[in-house]
């Protein structure tokens, strides 16, 4: 399996960058590897090679990470307007504005920056004056905290 590993593990690195997931390179390529291992078990050598028949394959679950990266991404925005157009009613009645209800201020800036927009911790410590360590910790207490009221009934 490491010897097939090391010879298609190229095609499958220049397929990833062409697919351009290159955030996301170690995941992706562990699950191509988990891929490579499935296309030996199933390839049926009377149809065509095993070079095509890979390829193919990896092609198709690139195409599927890619995919669902984006309808990921597509909720997270829409999710995103929601939130900011009532960023001071966290005391309404869907549950989704209330998961933020125990965060302060910061703690809110902070999870929009870093978890939402995807801003680097140096940038947003450059910015706002801030450690990344102090950063790093806020966030985590942050989380913390959304996942205490998502534990909580919401209903």
């Amino acid at each position: 399996m490491d010897i097939l590993l090391k010879k298609y593990g190229i095609l499958i690195s220049k397929k990833i960058k062409d697919f351009n997931l290159l955030a996301d390179y170690d995941d992706v390529f562990q699950e191509c590897s988990l891929l490579l291992f499935r296309s030996i078990l199933k390839y049926n050598d009377q149809l065509y090679g095993f070079f095509s028949f890979f390829d193919r394959n990896l092609t198709n679950k690139l195409i599927t990470i890619k995919n669902k990266k984006t309808k990921t991404q597509t909720i997270l925005v829409d999710n995103i307007d929601i939130l900011k157009e009532s960023q001071n009613d966290f005391e309404g009645f869907s549950p989704d504005y209330r998961i933020f209800s125990g965060l302060n201020e910061k703690e809110k800036l902070l999870i929009d920056l870093y978890c939402l927009k995807k801003i680097p911790v140096k940038k947003i410590a450059e910015d706002y004056g801030l450690k990344p360590q102090e950063i790093y910790y806020i966030i985590r207490k942050a989380k913390s905290k959304i996942r205490e009221n998502l534990g909580k009934d919401l209903t």
